[in-house]
C-alpha cells in the first residue's frame, strides 16, 4: 500500500492540541485472508522540488490513532528514513486495523526551518508466515 502523500508547505510551529485538529489521513489494513499477517507501517520520504529544503524529523510531530488507541511523538523517535515506523503488529485473519494520523510542525521549530517543506508517504509491508506443504501419509508407507 502507497499514499500519495502527505505535505507540509508554510507550516508554523503548532502546539499539540491544535496539532490534533489539523488534516487527518486515514486508512484500514484488512487481511482478508484467514491466516494471521504481521506488517509495519512505513512514514517514506518523497523527493523534494529542487531549491526545496526538507524539514528535519525533530521539528516533526504526529500523531497515529490505530482503531481507538492514540500515541503521539516528535518523528525523530522513530528513526529516519527508511526506519520511520509509525506501527507494527499482527492482524489476525479476517480482521481489519483502522488508522487516522494527523501531522503537524512542533511548538519548539525556531524560525530558521521556516518555509522548509515535509513530503512523505505511508507504506504498509505484510508478511505471512509460510508453511511447509510437505504431507507425509503413513498409512502407505512400507518398510524395506
Amino acid at each position: 500500500m502507497l499514499s500519495d502523500g502527505i505535505l507540509l508547505k508554510n507550516a508554523i510551529p503548532t502546539s499539540d492540541s491544535n496539532g490534533l485538529k489539523t488534516q487527518a489521513y486515514t486508512f484500514t489494513l484488512e487481511n482478508e485472508s484467514t491466516k494471521s499477517v504481521k506488517y509495519k507501517i512505513y512514514l517514506d520520504d518523497i523527493a523534494l522540488e529542487e531549491n526545496k529544503v526538507r524539514l528535519p524529523d525533530k521539528y516533526i510531530k504526529y500523531s497515529i490513532t490505530k482503531n481507538e488507541d492514540t500515541t503521539t511523538n516528535l518523528l525523530n523517535t522513530i528513526g529516519e528514513n527508511p526506519n520511520r515506523i509509525l506501527d507494527e503488529d499482527t492482524l489476525d485473519g479476517k480482521t481489519k486495523n483502522h488508522y487516522t494520523l494527523r501531522i503537524w510542525m512542533d511548538k519548539t521549530a525556531d524560525m530558521s526551518v521556516m518555509g522548509n517543506v515535509f513530503y512523505a508517504k505511508i507504506r504498509a509491508v505484510a508478511e505471512q508466515k509460510k508453511y511447509n506443504t510437505t504431507y507425509t501419509n503413513k498409512k502407505h508407507q512400507r518398510s524395506l
